[in-house]
Parts: C-alpha cells; structure tokens; sequence
C-alpha cells in the first residue's frame, strides 16, 4: 500500500524556449563558423594572391636576367661565374640591371649564387657579402619562390621576394626583388574583399532571417501552449487534483496504473435539498450549490485535501500523508463553523472514516474516471447518512489518530453492507 504520492513538476506548464536556446546555442556556433570560414578564406586568398605574386616576380626576374644578359652578355656570364669583372665590365652591368629594372618598374635588386653570396645589387657595397636569411634557404631547398616583410632603417616596409632562376632543374642564380608592402597588400585587400565580405554578408542576413524566423516560432509556441493550458485548466477544473496528477504521472501510457492507499475521507451532503430544489427556480438551486460546495472545495483545498468527485448535493474527498486524519477533522470544523454563522439556507452533514481504497481509472478508454472504490467510500457514506444538519460523524479509529476533542461519547452503530458493529463519536457546532 501507498501514500499519495507528490505530483511532479509538469515541463510542459511552460512554452519550450526554442529562442532562448537559439540565441544561447546556435548563434553562436554560426559566428564561430563564419568567423573560422572568413579567416580560412583571409589566409586561403591571400595563399593563393602570394603564390601568384611569386609567379609574377619569377616572370619579371627571368626578364630582368634576358635583358641584361642581351645588354651585356660577358658582363652576366662572368658574373654567374663568380670572375671578377673589370670597371668597363661592372659599368655596362650596372647599367643593363637599371635599364632593366626602370622597364620592369624594379627600384632594388639582389642576385645571389647558390652559396647564397651576393653577386649583384643595387647598392655596391653589398656585392661580395653572404646572405643566411630562412628566405633564401628555402628557395634553395624548394626551388620555388619565398615572400618576406623587412622593415629599413628609415622606417619603410618591403617585400622582399625571392625567385630562383632554374635552368635544366638547377638554380643558376637567385634574384632578390623589393616591393613596397602598401603595393602588394593593396592587392591582397582587393582581391579579398569581395571574396570575404560578401559571403560574410550573406551570413549575417541569414542569421538576422533566422532570428526572425525562430522570434515567430517563439510567438506561436508561447499562444499555443498558452492556449492549451488555459484549457487544460478548465478541464482540471472539471475532476480531482489527484486525477490530473496520475495522468501526468503516466508518463503518456494509455493505462494509468491503479494502486492501494490508505487515505481518510470526508463525505458531505446536504441535508432537505429536495425541498429547497422544489421551492426554488433552478438559477437559484444552481447558484446555492455552487456557493456551498465551492465553499468546501476551497477549505478541503486548504487543509491539504482533495476533492474526489461531487455527485449531486453530496461532496467526497480524500487526505491523504501523516497528518490525514487531522487534517480531514480540520476541514469538517471550519465547514460546519461557517455554516453555522449563517447566510446558507441548508446545512450539511459530514461523515469522515479512514480506511484502504483502490485508486484509478474507471471506464472505457473513450470515457474514463479517476476516482476511487472500497469499503472506505462506502462507510464514509454510511456515516454521512447517519449526520444530522451541522454535524460530524467520525469513527473511532479515525478520531484517535487526529488527537482532536471535543466529540461526544462513543457508540456502536450498524452499517449497511458492513459486518459486526462500529464505533463513532459524534460533534455538532
């Protein structure tokens, strides 16, 4: 057997918050994607512009090097051939190299030979010195061109870009250009701005659709379950607070699962309604029972009680936990304590008995109701009936369990349906 058991708290009373948790968990990992496309994006263009960057310098140092060897073909073969050249030799040299240059818009220039000793540059003073720089190395690892900033002296930022002159797979020599970084990084911001803005954009408009989308699901979520709870209050309003409880507790099975408790309950009924009903327009019997009966509903509500079900004048209700009994007694003294004051033109009789009950759906499946059966329902019926108006009719057992006083003598009574005798002790207010 089982005590009532304390309804659980009901997730759906609230409207999912499908906005909340787009805000909180899909923005972001939309930014975060945006934001790691982007910089993939950044780096995957400016990769590809620098290579092709490369591709161009090559372009224009394999020029530089026809022309001057054209201009001044000893002058060149002696100076890859690391021979040191006369004066008349160096000028016409010197001279093929600025020529070239101006044409190919080059205001420095280095060549270096494999063993990364400057043959050539711009500046004199740097012929003949060796160069150990990583960018140099790996053209020579690679064969292939190598991009890096330097800052001067005098403040401004280059390129240098190192391509390798290849013949027959083998590295004759190594020019070294300069570029300013405002020329190259123009381009890379050129090129990259459509390709990063543009889809950043188209993002960001798909994420402001979105929210916008979701705001409305949210509206309609938030009506919708509004709407199923203001109907599914009134059709609380219409059974017991422990039917709505088991069908929440079933956890969407079709069958709700009958159990045994023990629970003390209060039987009332109106005493001469028959007569009232007779004499009386049925607005006014109407209005009458819903005072009355709405009256109890609340303080069996407020003992810790509730409500089973309400058949005609008569009201059954069920406590259940430690404090059952009291709590039952307590609900029947404030009843008859306020009809008692006056302004009810029919009293009541109560009966209270404790006893086991079987609880549960009863019915078809297209037409049930939770309530409960047993002998316990029957004596508290039983006990009612014997009630006179303004009184309570309580068994023994029941009465001296709630330590409550102020009830009359005990005395054996025969109930209907029921072997042997029982004992009850009566209270009228």
């Amino acid at each position: 057997m089982k005590e009532n058991k304390k309804p659980s708290h009901d997730t759906l009373d609230n409207p999912y918050p499908i906005m909340e948790r787009f805000i909180k968990r899909i923005v972001p990992v939309l930014l975060l994607f945006i934001a790691i496309l982007l910089f993939t994006t950044s780096i995957a263009s400016k990769t590809v512009l620098e290579t092709i960057y490369l591709q161009l310098a090559t372009i224009r140092a394999e020029g530089i090097a026809h022309g001057v060897k054209r201009i001044a073909p000893i002058s060149w073969e002696k100076m890859l051939a690391g021979i040191t050249l006369d004066t008349e030799q160096s000028t016409a040299l010197r001279a093929a190299f600025n020529e070239e240059g101006d044409e190919f818009r080059i205001s420095k220039i280095k060549v270096y030979n494999i063993d990364k000793l400057v043959i050539y540059a711009s500046d004199p003073k740097q012929i003949g010195t060796k160069e150990q720089g990583i960018g140099l190395t790996t053209v020579i690892s690679t064969l292939k061109g190598h991009i890096e900033s330097k800052t001067l002296a005098d403040g401004q930022e280059l390129y240098e870009l190192y391509v390798p002159l290849v013949v027959n797979g083998k590295i004759e020599a190594i020019f070294e250009l300069y570029e300013p970084v405002s020329y190259l990084d123009n381009i890379l911001i050129q090129a990259s701005r459509p390709v990063i803005l543009y889809p950043g954009a188209l993002f960001v408009l798909l994420i402001i659709s979105l929210v916008g989308i979701v705001r409305q699901a949210q509206k309609d979520i938030d009506n919708r379950t509004n709407t199923i709870n203001r109907l599914r209050e009134r059709l609380e309003s219409l059974v017991s607070r422990s039917a709505v409880n088991a069908v929440r507790s079933s956890d969407h099975r079709e069958e709700i699962e009958s159990e045994q408790v023990i629970n003390t309950l209060l039987y009332s009924d109106i005493r001469s309604f028959t007569s009232f009903s007779e004499k009386h327009t049925p607005r006014e019997v109407i209005d009458f029972l819903n005072k009355i009966i709405g009256m109890q509903v609340e303080i069996i509500h407020e003992c810790g009680g509730d409500v089973d079900k309400m058949i005609g004048d008569a009201v059954l209700a069920r406590f259940g936990g430690q404090n059952r009994e009291s709590n039952a007694i307590k609900a029947a003294d404030r009843i008859q304590t306020i009809l008692a004051q006056g302004g009810y033109p029919r009293g009541i009789g109560i009966g209270i008995f404790s006893g086991q009950v079987i609880a549960g759906g009863i019915g078809p499946k297209n037409r049930r109701d939770y309530t409960i059966i047993g002998d316990a329902v029957n004596v508290s019926a039983r006990l009612c009936s014997i009630a006179k108006e303004g009184e309570i009719v309580v068994d023994s057992d029941t009465l001296n369990r709630s330590q409550k006083s102020g009830f009359g003598d005990g005395e054996l009574v025969s109930v209907k349906g029921r072997d042997g005798s029982l004992k009850i002790h009566k209270k009228e207010l």
